[in-house]
């Protein structure tokens, strides 16, 4: 899978976010985010004005279920973190037809972003889910996506609205579901091939836009099924 996305994904998850209900649960499995091992504050845009928010959020939760393993925890804290810090990278270059300010979408500070990534990636319900045997988890591919990350290139901000955030493919090749379509879920991971967890806590494939209000900015691969229909 391609965890790249088009400018239109992106602002549709964040678009939903904005507009969604505060009672909804995100799409990555509710709450028990925030307690990753966040590195660094945000890049300042290429106007100077950085947000100035030091270490923090982290795209990961905390904790976990018996079998999962501080690796995916540590994944998912430095997965958010860059997408987040890219993203405030490259802000001075946001679109300004987009329908929405820059700080509507992702946050007045990269803290905001970062706690928004870790709500989505929700890396209890991962590792829970991998101790059900829901989730396939490749430890080798996690340590490649780890090593890639460390050190991760500067945005390319001229295009990176058009082609969203720089995330290796291991690392979410490192997660595959095992929840066929009409199966139980908890989050997107669980779920096999192209389907995701809908509203109902229950696996199905794209059939169009998904109207399905997000608690989070994350790029997640499966979202870029709905950008190449």
């Amino acid at each position: 899978m391609n965890p790249r996305t088009t400018l239109s994904t992106i602002l549709f998850i964040a678009l939903s976010a904005v507009a969604g209900c505060a009672g909804d649960a995100p799409i990555g499995g509710g709450g028990g985010g925030g307690g990753g091992s966040g590195s660094g504050g945000g890049a300042g845009d290429d106007g100077g004005d950085g947000d100035g928010d030091g270490g923090g959020g982290g795209g990961g939760g905390g904790g976990g279920g018996g079998g999962g393993s501080a690796t995916e925890t540590q994944m998912f804290s430095r997965i958010g973190t860059v997408e987040c810090d890219q993203f405030f990278a490259c802000r001075a270059t946001f679109p300004t037809d987009a329908g929405a300010t820059f700080e509507e979408i992702f946050g007045a500070s990269a803290s905001v972003c970062y706690a928004d990534a870790a709500m989505y990636y929700n890396a209890t319900a991962v590792e829970a889910a991998i101790t059900a045997g829901k989730i396939d988890f490749d430890a080798t591919a996690g340590a490649a996506c780890l090593s890639a990350l460390a050190a991760p290139a500067a945005p390319t901000c001229a295009t990176f609205w058009d082609q969203g955030p720089a995330i290796p493919d291991s690392c979410f090749d490192a997660f595959t579901g095992t929840v066929a379509a009409g199966g139980a879920c908890a989050v997107d991971f669980e779920c096999a091939g192209d389907t995701y967890c809908n509203e109902t806590n229950v696996c199905e494939g794209f059939t169009g836009p998904r109207v399905r209000s997000v608690d989070g900015v994350a790029m997640h691969p499966k979202l870029s099924v709905r950008a190449r229909e």
